[in-house]
């Protein structure tokens, strides 16, 4: 009923092309590609699309490609200029380095696909103006990346980020999909549960994970300028801007892992519940005296472990109050072998 419908009452049948057999392994005949607006072979076995198949489809609007079996896709794709919504999920497609070419693009849906966000793929997404960023990745892998400032838009599917070697001196968390949210709505990664940060000597602080509610494990190592995890002056700005004082990073945090940071001061300016916390580990962070616990922090403190490195250290500690001491002091214990 809805292809009959979307082929204005059968008149253009040719308009919408469905074909979900997992026994096809060939693009289907079509008299008329030209007339097709909207094609989805999902879920069967179309291994490749060879150039000289490829469909000439210029009024091409909407693409489904997910669960097939493609690995790389023809480079016909590219001149698909009225394309709006392209859907490779779960596909074996490792690249899409032309994808800026699809200037109309509005959705691009590539979970559990073989292509990971690299800046390279970062710079091409950014040049498509009407793209939402909703359904495109659950991994952001970023290496070797030379700009100073590096924006990043809040994708509610990303669950895992692995930042390496970043040269640049700030991270800044853009909205880039406002449907269903006001204006005033801070940037959210709702999904994301994993951020890995490592040797990324310019960065001052990670205030941007103030927006990552669901955030599980954290490991930061050798950021040699890293002064803070989240600004209290930072915070301060992006929470006035979108009217909300009420947000409390870290509330479902297992598992934080800090290690040869020598410029860290401070995780958070006050204490914090951590709820699910099960491990703190601090390694070669000489400046680091004051950590976000109170005598409330961590409902299960029984099943709570703190590694750390140096006994010299955890004397150095300032702790909230002698409460808070006698309860978190147990749960120390050093390194062995470094």
């Amino acid at each position: 009923m809805g292809l009959w419908i979307a082929s204005d009452l059968g008149k253009h049948k040719e308009r919408c092309i469905v074909q979900t057999d997992i026994g096809l392994s060939e693009i289907p005949k079509v008299k008329k590609w030209k007339d097709v607006r909207k094609m989805s072979l999902m879920g069967t076995s179309i291994e490749k699309i060879s150039e000289s198949s490829s469909p000439d489809c210029p009024e091409l609007t909407t693409l489904l490609l997910g669960w097939t079996q493609m690995d790389r896709l023809p480079v016909g794709l590219q001149e698909l200029k009225m394309l709006i919504h392209l859907n490779l999920e779960f596909t074996k497609v490792v690249s899409c380095d032309w994808i800026s070419n699809l200037s109309r693009l509005r959705t691009l849906k590539l979970a559990g696909s073989q292509v990971w966000l690299d800046m390279s793929l970062m710079k091409e997404l950014q040049l498509l103006k009407h793209l939402e960023f909703g359904d495109v990745f659950n991994t952001l892998i970023l290496r070797t990346v030379s700009l100073q400032v590096f924006v990043l838009p809040a994708m509610d599917t990303l669950r895992r980020i692995n930042i390496w070697k970043y040269g640049g001196r700030e991270i800044e968390v853009v909205e880039k999909t406002p449907l269903n949210k006001s204006p005033t709505s801070p940037p959210c990664f709702s999904n994301l549960s994993y951020v890995q940060i490592g040797s990324c000597d310019g960065l001052k602080d990670l205030t941007w994970l103030l927006f990552s509610p669901n955030l599980t494990y954290l490991c930061v190592v050798e950021s040699k300028q890293l002064e803070e995890i989240i600004s209290k002056d930072k915070a301060a700005s992006v929470l006035k801007e979108t009217h909300n004082d009420t947000v409390v990073p870290f509330k479902n945090l297992e598992d934080i892992v800090l290690d040869d940071l020598p410029e860290l001061k401070s995780i958070f300016w006050s204490a914090l519940p951590f709820e699910r916390l099960k491990h703190f580990a601090v390694y070669t962070c000489v400046k680091l005296s004051k950590l976000p616990l109170d005598s409330k922090s961590i409902l299960k403190v029984e099943e709570f472990d703190f590694d750390c490195e140096e006994e010299e250290w955890i004397q150095g500690i300032e702790w909230e109050d002698e409460a808070t001491r006698n309860r978190f002091l147990p749960s120390f214990k050093r390194r062995a072998n470094r």
